[in-house]
C-alpha cells in the first residue's frame, strides 16, 4: 500500500467524525470526478465518479503511480500540479486500469503547506466529456455543409418557409430525432401542430417563444418537454433563427433541436444532490457553519444558529467565548489538516455547553482560502455522563474498600467479645474450682462481652432494617429530663473510672421536669444519645464530658448537644463520619475499636424523628454534636407506663399468681423459669399459640401472660387477637427475638401491655411484671 500523505490526511480527519459519514456520502456520489495524489505522481484518494468515469474499480486506482500508465496525455498536467501549476488537459485518454477510451477534462491543483508554500500534493477533478466532444466533432463535420446549423446541434435541424396560411414548408437536414419520437414531417408541419406535443406544462412558454419569433423576429433557445408517441417525455433543446422579408417580416426559420433529457435527468440529480446536502445540513442535531477570512458567516445551520440566537437580539454567546472561537478559527487556517477542539458555549437556554468541534480550512480549485468549515456536537450530556460513570465507579470503589475493611474489623469486634464470653464460659465448666472472687470477676466478663456483643448485633440489625425501609418511629410522650438523668446514671455507674480517668461528666437541662415533654421514639431518642456519649468518653483521656439540650425558639426545635474535648475530628472528615463503615481516621479501629455504624445509625434515626444531626469539632480541642427534634410536634400517650420496682414488692405482687409463658424453644423457656424460680408463683407453659389459647381459657385466674411471637400452630399475633376477644383485662408481655419487623407497633396495638426483646435481661422482666400488675392492681 502507498503511504498516506499529507493532503489523504485532509480528507481522512474530515471525515472520521460519525457525521461526516452524510457528507462524504455526498462527496462520493458528487457528478463530478475528484482523486487525490502526493507528490511521487500516486493517487491516494478518488471518490465513486473518478471510478465511474474511467470505468475501473477503486482499488486498482488508489495506489496507481501514475509515472507508469499507458496514455501519457494526461501526465504533463499532472505533474504541471506538482510544479506548484494550475495542469489542464482535454482530450482523449485511453484508460490502464480497464483499456477503456474516453474524453475528458481535466483539471489539476497543486496543494501546498500554507507554512512553507512547499507543494505537498495535488487534487485532479475529471469532466467526463465524451458526448460533448463527439457532438463537436460532428458539428465541425457539418460546419462546411451547414453554416448555421453546425453551430446548433446535430439531432434534428430543418429549414422551414413561413406559408401564407401559417404553416410551414420545410426541408429536413436531419430528422434523426423526430423520427425517434416517431412523428413524421407533416405531424408537425405547423405552430399550431407543435402545440399538441407539447407538455401541458410547458405550453404557456412555448407561445410565449413563438410570439418572440414572429412578432419581435428575435432569435430564441428554449428548453421545454415534448410528448413521444409512445407517450414518453423528452426533454429538448430547441433553437430558432428568422430570417426577414424586404418588408421586414420573417419568413424563413432555421430551427435545430437537441435531446437534453439526459442532461436534464444529471441536472435534476444534481438538484436532488444538492437538496440532500442542504436538506442533511439543516435538519442534523449539530451545529454546520463557513466562516469566512473576514470573520462573516455565509453558512449556519438551523441547529447552531437557534441555539446562540444568531443575528438576533438573543445572540447568548459572551466575548470569552466569541475570542475562544476566534483562535480557533485562526488555528484551523494555519493547519494542514482538520483540528479537534473542546469549548463550552452559552446556549439560549442560559446553560453551559460543552461542545465537541472539528474545523478544516476551505480552500478554492486555484488553493486560494475562502474560510473555515465548522462541525460542533453538544456533548454535554455525555460528559456529565462519562463524570458520573467515574464518580459512580470511584464510589464502588470506595464502598468496597470499606465494606472489605468493615468486614475484617466486624471480625475482630465480634471475636473479641466471643473470647471473654466462650473462654470464660468454658474455663468455669472445665475449672469449677475457681474462688468466688475469680468466679465473680470471669462472670462479669462475660456480661460486658456479652452486652458488647448484643450492640454490635444490634447496630447490623438496625442498619439492615434502614436499608431496606423497615426501620419505624413509634412516636410516645417521653420526658425528657427524666430521660436524660437515668441515661446519666447508667454511664456514672458504668464507667467508676471516670475520676480516675480525670474527666468530669454531667448533664444540663432548660426546662422544668413538668414542661419537659416531648413526643419521640423513647427507645431510639435513648440509642442516639447513648452512641453519641459513648464515642465522647470514648475519644476523651480527660477533661471534660457534657450532654443536655437548649431550647432554639427561631427553629421552634429541641436541640440536644453531647459535648466532650477529646481528639477533635478534622474539617474535611465531619461529612464523612455520618456515612456507613466511614471514620474520621483509618487506624482509629486499631486504637479505640468500633464498626463505623453507630454515627450513620443515629443520623438516620434523627431524620426518622424529624430532626437533623451535624459535629462541630477541632483536631486536639474535642468535638460537639447536635441534633434537633420539633417542639410542637403531636404528643402521644405513653402506653404501658414504666416502674421502676423493688424486689420484695415484685415477690409480694406475683406471690401464689400463676403466670402462662408461650415459648416454643425449650432454652428460652428454661431460662424464663429458671429467672422465676424464686418467686412464689405457678408457671404454665404453652409451646405454640393455639395451646396458649386453650391454657388461658381453662385457667381465668392468670395474673400475666408472656407471649413469644414466633411459635408453630398459631403465631403470637393471632393468640393474643383470640385472647383479647374473650378477656380484655389479663397483662400480656410480648417477649421476641424477631428483629426485622415493626412488631413493636403491632403489639400494642393488638393489645399487649409491655414488649421485651431477647436477649431478655432479668431487670427488664422483673420490671415489665411489676409494670403490668402495678396497673392491673390499680384498675
Amino acid at each position: 500500500m502507498a503511504q498516506k500523505k499529507v493532503g489523504e490526511k485532509r480528507f481522512e480527519g474530515s471525515f472520521e467524525y460519525d457525521g461526516e459519514l452524510k457528507y462524504r456520502l455526498i462527496f462520493e456520489k458528487s457528478p463530478i470526478g475528484l482523486f487525490q495524489y502526493n507528490t511521487d505522481a500516486v493517487i491516494t484518494e478518488c471518490n465513486d465518479r473518478f471510478v465511474e468515469i474511467l470505468k475501473s474499480k477503486r482499488e486498482l486506482l488508489v495506489g496507481l503511480n501514475m509515472h507508469k500508465i499507458n496514455d501519457k496525455s494526461v501526465l504533463p498536467a499532472i505533474l504541471d500540479a506538482l510544479d506548484g501549476k494550475n495542469g489542464y488537459y482535454e482530450g482523449p485518454y485511453t484508460t490502464t486500469t480497464s483499456n477503456a477510451q474516453v474524453y475528458v477534462l481535466l483539471k489539476a491543483v497543486p496543494l501546498t503547506n500554507p507554512k512553507t508554500g512547499q507543494v505537498v500534493g495535488a487534487m485532479g477533478i475529471v469532466e467526463d466529456i465524451s458526448d460533448l466532444y463527439r457532438t463537436q466533432e460532428e458539428l465541425t463535420i457539418k460546419e462546411e455543409r451547414f453554416r448555421i446549423l453546425s453551430s446548433l446541434t446535430s439531432d434534428s435541424a430543418s429549414i422551414l418557409t413561413i406559408q401564407p396560411d401559417g404553416s410551414f414548408k420545410r426541408e429536413w437536414l436531419s430528422s434523426a430525432l423526430m423520427v425517434q419520437l416517431g412523428y413524421k414531417p407533416e405531424d408537425v408541419d405547423s405552430f399550431e401542430k407543435w402545440a399538441t406535443i407539447v407538455h401541458p406544462d410547458d405550453i404557456d412558454v412555448f407561445k410565449r417563444a413563438i410570439g418572440t419569433i414572429t412578432q419581435k423576429g428575435e432569435k430564441v433557445t428554449l428548453e421545454f418537454r415534448i410528448k413521444a408517441k409512445n407517450g414518453k417525455v423528452h426533454w429538448i433543446e430547441n433553437t430558432v433563427y428568422p430570417e426577414f422579408n424586404s418588408s421586414g417580416k420573417p419568413f424563413r426559420l432555421i430551427s435545430a433541436i437537441k435531446d437534453i433529457t439526459a442532461k436534464k435527468e444529471q441536472e435534476q440529480e444534481l438538484q436532488q444532490q444538492r437538496n440532500l446536502l442542504k436538506s442533511i445540513v439543516d435538519n442534523a442535531p449539530l451545529g454546520i457553519w463557513v466562516v469566512n477570512p473576514d470573520g462573516s458567516y455565509p453558512i449556519i445551520n438551523p441547529w447552531f444558529s437557534q441555539n446562540i440566537g444568531y443575528g438576533t437580539s438573543q445572540f447568548s454567546m459572551t466575548e470569552e467565548e466569541v475570542a475562544q472561537c476566534r483562535r480557533s478559527d485562526l488555528q484551523a487556517l494555519n493547519s494542514d489538516g482538520p483540528i479537534e477542539t473542546t469549548e463550552e458555549v452559552t446556549f439560549t437556554d442560559g446553560k453551559k455547553h460543552i461542545l465537541q468541534i472539528f474545523k478544516q480550512k476551505l480552500t478554492s480549485t486555484t488553493g486560494e482560502t475562502i474560510g473555515v468549515l465548522g462541525i460542533a456536537n453538544d456533548i454535554s450530556e455525555r460528559t456529565q455522563y462519562e463524570k458520573a460513570l467515574v464518580e459512580a465507579l470511584e464510589k464502588a470503589e470506595e464502598s468496597d474498600r470499606l465494606k472489605t475493611a468493615f468486614l475484617a474489623n466486624m471480625s475482630h469486634e465480634i471475636r473479641t467479645p466471643l473470647n471473654g464470653v466462650i473462654g470464660f464460659a468454658k474455663f468455669l465448666r472445665n475449672f469449677p474450682d475457681t474462688t468466688p472472687q475469680e468466679r465473680e470477676k470471669f462472670l462479669g466478663i462475660i456480661s460486658t462481652s456479652a452486652d458488647h456483643l448484643l450492640t454490635l448485633i444490634n447496630d447490623i440489625i438496625d442498619i439492615s432494617k434502614i436499608d431496606v425501609g423497615q426501620l419505624t418511629i413509634n412516636p410516645e410522650a417521653v420526658n425528657i429530663n427524666e430521660l436524660l438523668n437515668e441515661i446519666y446514671t447508667f454511664f456514672y455507674n458504668a464507667n467508676p473510672d471516670l475520676p480516675k480517668r480525670e474527666i468530669a461528666f454531667n448533664y444540663t437541662t432548660s426546662l422544668p421536669d413538668s414542661k419537659a415533654m416531648v413526643n419521640a421514639d423513647r427507645m431510639r431518642l435513648r440509642q442516639v444519645l447513648t452512641n453519641l456519649i459513648n464515642n465522647a468518653l470514648k475519644f476523651t483521656d480527660k477533661g471534660k464530658v457534657e450532654f443536655g439540650y437548649n431550647i432554639n425558639s427561631e427553629t421552634n426545635e429541641f436541640e440536644f448537644f453531647v459535648s466532650d474535648t477529646g481528639i477533635g475530628i478534622a474539617k474535611d472528615k465531619q461529612e464523612i463520619i455520618f456515612q456507613r463503615f466511614r471514620q474520621a481516621y483509618t487506624d482509629i479501629t486499631k486504637q479505640y475499636g468500633g464498626t463505623g455504624l453507630g454515627l450513620a445509625i443515629c443520623k438516620s434515626l434523627v431524620e426518622l424523628m424529624g430532626g437533623r444531626i451535624w459535629v462541630e469539632s477541632e483536631t486536639g480541642k474535642g468535638s460537639i454534636f447536635r441534633f434537633t427534634l420539633p417542639i410542637n410536634a403531636p404528643t402521644t400517650p405513653n402506653r404501658g407506663k414504666v416502674y421502676g420496682y423493688e424486689l420484695q414488692e415484685l415477690k409480694n405482687l406475683l406471690k401464689g399468681k400463676s403466670i402462662l409463658i408461650a415459648e416454643d424453644d425449650p432454652n428460652c423457656m428454661y431460662y424464663l423459669k429458671t429467672v422465676l424460680k424464686d418467686f412464689d408463683i405457678n408457671i404454665l407453659e404453652a409451646d405454640n399459640g393455639l395451646l396458649a389459647t386453650e391454657i388461658q381459657y381453662q385457667h381465668p385466674e392468670i395474673a400475666a401472660i408472656l407471649m413469644d411471637i414466633k411459635m408453630p400452630v398459631m403465631n403470637g399475633y393471632d393468640a393474643i387477637k383470640r385472647i383479647r376477644s374473650t378477656n380484655a383485662h389479663v397483662p400480656i408481655i410480648v417477649q421476641t427475638a424477631h428483629a426485622f419487623s415493626n412488631e413493636r407497633a403491632i403489639s400494642i396495638a393488638l393489645g399487649c401491655n409491655q414488649f421485651i426483646t431477647k436477649p431478655i435481661d432479668p431487670n427488664s422482666l422483673y420490671q415489665s411484671l411489676y409494670s403490668v400488675l402495678k396497673e392491673s392492681r390499680r384498675e
